[in-house]
């Protein structure tokens, strides 16, 4: 039950993660403040 529990949380970390990682590939994104 405490991993069904930890489920969602542990799909935002994921999602946050991989934004970081998608923000390094793409710094022009960053610079330019570009929204997706």
């Amino acid at each position: 039950m405490l991993q069904w529990a930890r489920v969602p949380s542990d799909r935002v970390h994921l999602k946050a993660e991989e934004w970081e990682a998608y923000q390094q590939r793409f710094p022009t994104m960053v610079k330019k403040k570009i929204f997706l």
